[in-house]
Formats: C-alpha cells, structure tokens, sequence
C-alpha cells in the first residue's frame, strides 16, 4: 500500500488530502463539503441583452448526501451543476462563492470532482473494461501497477453492477449508419458513472442521470449511486427531472430552482410548498407536485419573493464554512497554474490514445475494410478501363488521363473521413474538458492510423492502376509515383478535415469540399492546359496542390521517353518533353513539385490541429 498526494485543502489547513491507495481500494482519507454562496451567472453581462441564468443561489452539500436538483426546463439546474463542477465556459460572468472544505478550489479540483454529463459520450467499438482501462491509465498515477489498476477497475465493475458484462461492447452507431450491437442504456449510463469513479472522487455531479432510461434501468442507476454515498461517504448532487416516486424517496436532500431562483434546499419540501399555500394531492407523485407547485410559483412571479425570505438561511450556512479560512478574500476565483489536472506526461497520453484508436481503427469497418475494397475496386476498374497501354498518340492521351484521374481519386477518397471525424468530435471534447489528455497527443494519436490508412489506399489503388496500365516501369519512376499519389492523399485528407473542422457539419463540408475538388480538377492542367487558362484565374493553379502532383506525375512518366509515331526511325518522333510542353509543364523538376505537395500537406496538418484546439471546446 502506498499513499499519493493530491492537492484539495483540508478545512482550515494548508495540507493536502491524503489519498490510500491499496490494490482494489482507493479512498479519501477525509471527505469534502461543498458549498456557495450568492452564486450569480449571467449572460453577455456587457451588454443590453445580459441575461441572468442563476441568482443569488446559496447552499451547503456535506459528505455522504445525495441532492437532487429540481427545476423546470430553464430553471438554471445544469447551469448550476456545471459552475459546481468548474466546467463553465467564457460564455458569461460568475459571481460569488465556491469553497471546498471552506477553501477556494485550484485546478486540482477536477481530480477529485467527478462531473457525468446528461449524454453517454463512449467509444462505442470498444469494451466496458477496456473503456475503464483508458480512463485508468490516464486518471491514475503512474506509480499504480497494472495489476493494481486491473484491481480497480474490477471494483467499479462490481460498484456499477457489470461484472457480467465486462467484455462486452458499448455498443452505438457507426458512422455511415452501421449499427453495432452493444449496452442497453442504463448500463451505458452506468458506465459513465463507472469512469467518474476510477479516481474515488469525493463529489459526483451528474446532470440528468436517470434521462432517456426506462424505470428499472433509471432505478438500477440510482441505486449505484445510493450505494457510493452510504458505502463511500461520497458527495452526490444531481439534476433529476421528474422521476418516479420510489427514486425521489432516495434522495437526502431537494434543491429546487425557479427562474435561476433558489426556493427551497431541504429534506422536506412538501411541506415548505405545502405551507407557501400549494396543498399536495393524494396518491401523487412527489416529484411532480413539486414541479407543479415551482411552475405555478413561476407563472405568479412569486419566485423573488420566496427566495428573498429563504436566502438569509442558506447564506449564513455557506459563510459558516468561509469562516473555516480566515484568509479567504470572498470571491469566485478558481486559483490557476498551482498543480497539473493532468496524472500523466504527454507521452503517455499519447501512447494510451494510440492503442485505443488503433482498436476503433481495426474494429470500425468505415475506419479500414471499406477503404480498403473500394480501393481494389477502382484499382481494378482503373486496370480494366486502361490495360496494357501504349506509346502512340492514343496510348499517351489514355496515361495522361489515368495519371490525372488517380490524383482526383486522392482527393475524392477522403470523404469518407469526414463523418468519421466529426463523429468523435463530442467524445474529444467531452474527454478533454474531463482532463484526460491534451488535444496534441489525441491528434497525433489519431493521425497516425488515418496517415495509415491514406498509405495503404493509395498504394492498393496506385500499384494495381500502375501495373495493369503499364506506366512507366522504371522502379525509380514506381517509387516516385506511390510517393506522389501518397502525399497527394495525406493533402486531400487533411483539406477535408479542415474544412470539417470548420464547418462542424457533415453535410456543409461535404458541399464545401464538392465545390473545392471541382475547381481543382478545372485548374490542374488537364482538362485546360496551362496556356489556355483565363488569365484572370490562371494563378489559381499555383495554390491548387493537385496540379503540382499531376505535373510531378506527368514528367516522371515521359521525362527521357519517346513516343511512337510509326516513324522507322524512332529521332524522328516527338519525345515525352514535347508532350509535356503541350500541357504548358515547360522545365518541370519533378523533385521541387513533390517538395510543394509535401508543403501543402503539411500546411493543412497544422491548420486542422490548430482549428481542433482552439476551435473545438466543450460549450456548457
């Protein structure tokens, strides 16, 4: 058994919590209280139209309680959860007070919070076990085992109830539409629960739990968490929306906002509506009397008025735990730089990311096997179409059009990698507002079996088009060729993810990209030569990275070639140069064309992690 230091400041003191770590057990040594006072969020607050979310909201959550947040849709309860959590964006301005233990929360703060979003964001070709290993090895330290971590990850499957389904699938649908059998929902959500606690946090929020779950998984999720608070002494709080009568008597305490307005924080809120003059029918529900009595609270306009008289109380319990810190200043400032949220370098990021994205890569289908049968498909079409060409007038046309064609081919293929990175863009940001990892090693992790992939299409399609057309076949010239078609690729595909990146729309960047390829293809030297370009537009070729690859192709199939005229003597025919210079490729040097491809591909690989950081957050 060894002990871990982890930075969440005990009331009153200056210390850490001290985290145990034993082989399956992981637990606080000292729980935390959570608690905020006047807590304001407001939207646009610079503006005329600010609009103010929550107001004034305060309260106090001890350890082992389990609170339900109750609210109409727009009463402010995700808002809430979300500030609770430390995840709100840049969007508005927070006001107020948030301590832990009576003490301001630093960045560390997220190592021992625990925050289960409304959606079941999983990699849906992986396992439950292999889906917590990853959150494993990036949330433990690297001083745990694996044995050790193997240990743990059987305790939460036991915690969560999915021992027996342990090597099953999450389960979901791919993209392309392929349906992969998997999880019901409630053991997805149970899950997500699951990689919340692979760090034994001592405060789960959830928004929304029981959402989209029949009554008996809705039931078996609750049940989980009732077990954490009385086994683990662990701080509950959740938004919940009418939930049945059976899991509403789980909760310890009800929070209940209207109008960003907090009305009642208690364990008996039936009778605090009860006496505001709202009489609880028989045989009803009590989540849903409550939901009505708020909503007729709210269409009276009496929501000021009963939060005005219960603030007082609610405050003065959020300032009893202030006066535990007697150098706190009294304002919502989340201290920044003083420890990393992360447990683990880049380099291991990366190399946990790399081994489950190469299980996606292999077991998604639209990832690899389809990719990869429709380029032995055209391959084969291509070899059909232009077999055994030769070196007369009609043969020279027919290579032009197969070097030109394979090069549109490099850019059309990577449609297909639209859909599959846009699919993963909620689960990166999820993942990342969690601080599993930074976004370099996710993209270099996932750009490195996408390069693969692209390599492999291209040299299947390439090698089966270039043999059967009978190009040229010096090894150099082969060499050159599959290099070309491969960087080509490598530029399409990361054209098509920046466009992704900037659209966020599946159907946008396939209309945006469609536009895009055609004027390639019009300005890449084939359909209109160099000479015969409009004058106006005719620089558009130098930015359009398939004409450098169709020029490079071009001269190494004809450079020091000749052609075959019928002539007896073979100097009297045109040479390749000279078939070269009808397409305006005067003095073309293969080698600098290859260089440009290569910048333009580079170039685009930058521009798509640079929009995927700063682009891409989780907007909550």
């Amino acid at each position: 058994m060894e002990t871990i230091e982890m930075a969440a400041l005990e009331e009153g003191q200056s210390r850490p919590t001290t985290i145990t770590k034993s082989k399956s057990e992981m637990t606080l040594r000292r729980s935390l209280t959570i608690s905020f006072r006047d807590l304001c969020y407001t939207v646009n607050p610079k503006k005329k139209t600010e609009m103010k979310i929550l107001k004034s909201v305060s309260g106090t959550v001890t350890p082992g309680e389990l609170v339900a947040v109750f609210g109409p849709s727009g009463s402010g309860k995700t808002t809430l959860l979300d500030i609770l959590a430390n995840r709100k964006g840049d969007n508005g301005e927070i006001t107020g007070t948030l301590l832990i233990n009576g003490n301001e929360i630093d960045d560390d703060y997220k190592r021992l919070c625990s925050y289960v979003v409304q959606e079941d964001i999983l990699l849906p070709t992986i396992t439950v076990r292999e889906t917590l290993q990853f959150y494993a090895d990036l949330k433990l330290p690297r001083s745990w085992t694996a044995k050790e971590k193997k240990d743990r990850i059987d305790s939460i499957l036991e915690q969560i109830g999915l021992t027996h389904r342990a090597d099953a699938k999450i389960g979901g649908i791919l993209p392309g539409g392929i349906v992969l059998r998997g999880l019901s929902g409630g053991e997805k959500r149970r899950v997500t629960i699951g990689c919340g606690l692979v760090t034994a946090p001592s405060i789960i929020l959830l928004d929304e739990p029981t959402s989209g779950l029949d009554t008996t998984s809705a039931m078996a999720v609750m049940k989980t968490l009732v077990e954490l608070v009385k086994t683990k002494n662990v701080t509950v709080i959740c938004t919940i929306h009418q939930p049945r009568s059976e899991i509403f008597r789980l909760f310890t305490k009800i929070m209940v906002l209207a109008e960003g307005r907090l009305v009642y924080y208690g364990a008996d809120a039936i009778n605090h509506f009860t006496s505001l003059g709202y009489p609880f029918p028989e045989q009803t529900n009590p989540a849903d009397y409550i939901l009505d009595a708020v909503t007729q609270i709210k269409e009276t306009g009496r929501a000021d008025e009963i939060a005005d008289k219960l603030a007082p109380l609610y405050s003065e319990q959020a300032l009893a735990e202030e006066a535990k810190n007697p150098h706190f200043q009294g304002n919502l400032n989340i201290k920044k730089g003083k420890i990393s949220a992360y447990n683990n370098g880049m380099w291991t990021q990366f190399w946990v990311l790399w081994k489950r994205t190469g299980m996606d890569f292999v077991r998604n289908p639209s990832n690899s096997i389809i990719r990869f049968v429709v380029a032995i498909a055209v391959g084969l079409l291509f070899g059909a179409c232009f077999a055994d060409l030769g070196m007369d007038e009609k043969g020279v046309q027919s290579r032009a059009a197969v070097l030109f064609y394979l090069v549109i081919n490099m850019i059309l293929q990577p449609f297909c990698s639209i859909s599959l990175f846009i699919s993963k863009r909620t689960l990166f940001n999820a993942e990342r507002a969690s601080k599993l990892y930074h976004t370099l090693p996710y993209y270099l992790a996932m750009m490195f079996f996408e390069c693969l992939a692209c390599i492999i299409t291209a040299m299947i399609l390439g090698t089966i088009s270039y043999w059967f057309s009978d190009l040229n076949s010096g090894v150099d010239n082969y060499f050159f060729a599959m290099a070309i078609m491969i960087i080509a690729h490598f530029a399409g595909d990361f054209f098509m993810l920046f466009i992704s990146c900037l659209t966020v729309q599946v159907d946008t960047s396939f209309a945006i990209g469609a536009g895009v390829a055609t004027i390639y293809q019009l300005f890449a030297g084939f359909f209109v030569t160099v000479d015969k370009l409009p004058k106006s537009f005719a620089w558009l070729r130098y930015i359009n990275f398939v004409f450098y690859s169709f020029r490079a192709l071009m001269a190494n199939e004809f450079e020091g070639t000749t052609l075959d005229c019928g002539a007896p003597d073979a100097a009297l025919c045109p040479t390749g140069g000279d078939y070269l210079d009808k397409f305006g490729f005067f003095n073309t040097r293969k080698g600098i064309d290859l260089v440009i491809v290569s910048a333009f591909a580079t170039g685009f690989f930058v521009l798509v992690y640079l929009c995927l950081h700063y682009l891409h957050k989780e907007k909550r």
